[in-house]
């Protein structure tokens, strides 16, 4: 129209109406599209394909406010005591390696493996594997020490990650879980693993526990200071009735 509006007769109207209904869920124009040109029976298969994503996008977010909580009662568990240790059960876990002690893992492309997890953020957390003999025979030099990446393995189910050898789980396990300052002040402090050591045997044996290895635990916070980097991760140490 000269005016610059632009009119529409009732059955255009409708069709505005519809594809602004259709957007409403999230359907990509490409979708609403071939809906709007469908026959009845297309248009059901339209429709299911796209609960079917909300509800793995629904199921997505429940992780993740999982995840966040668990980041947040970690954190302020720290800040009220810092040397705590509990009893608890360490969920079934998925992951991979790729660095040991130093040296990078060449196996396999684990270069894209990393981008294919990197995807899957925040489900997947850093991890580290050490051997027993990393905290209860003071660093002892030959002890295991890997790192990698790891999410539950309940989650895994919301992805399409390949299971193959590179690929590890570990158990669902009672373990006893503290929470350490990592790099940082195990750098600047050399008897603080010392410190970790006695803190969880005094636990232990409280609880007529002994623990064993290998010991999981992966980093859920870290910050740059002048001082150096500032870790903290989750420790999972399984244990055996004495």
């Amino acid at each position: 129209m000269a005016n610059g509006y632009r009119y529409y007769d009732s059955i255009e109207l409708c069709v505005a109406i519809w594809i602004r209904y259709l957007r409403s869920y999230d359907m990509s124009l490409k979708d609403v599209d071939d809906f709007l040109k469908s026959d009845i029976w297309e248009q059901i298969e339209i429709a299911a394909l796209q609960r079917d994503r909300l509800e793995r996008e629904h199921l997505r977010i429940r992780c993740k406010l999982a995840c966040l909580n668990e980041m947040r009662q970690a954190l302020e568990g720290f800040a009220v005591d810092p040397d705590a240790c509990t009893l608890c059960k360490r969920p079934e876990m998925l992951g991979f390696f790729y660095r040991d002690h130093d040296a990078l893992i060449k196996k396999g492309d684990y270069i894209v493996r990393m981008e294919e997890w990197g995807r899957c953020t925040p489900m997947v957390q850093p991890m580290f594997r050490i051997g027993h003999d990393m905290i209860f025979a003071q660093g002892h030099p030959e002890t295991e020490y890997r790192i990698g990446l790891w999410m539950k393995k309940s989650h895994h189910m919301l992805f399409e990650l390949p299971m193959d050898e590179n690929c590890f789980i570990a158990p669902e396990q009672t373990c006893i879980h503290t929470v350490f300052e990592g790099y940082d002040a195990i750098s600047r402090h050399p008897a603080y693993l010392e410190k970790v050591r006695r803190r969880v045997e005094k636990f232990a044996d409280e609880k007529g526990v002994v623990p064993t290895g290998p010991i999981y635990g992966n980093s859920f916070y870290s910050m740059r200071t002048r001082q150096g980097l500032h870790h903290l991760a989750h420790l999972w140490i399984p244990i055996e009735q004495k």
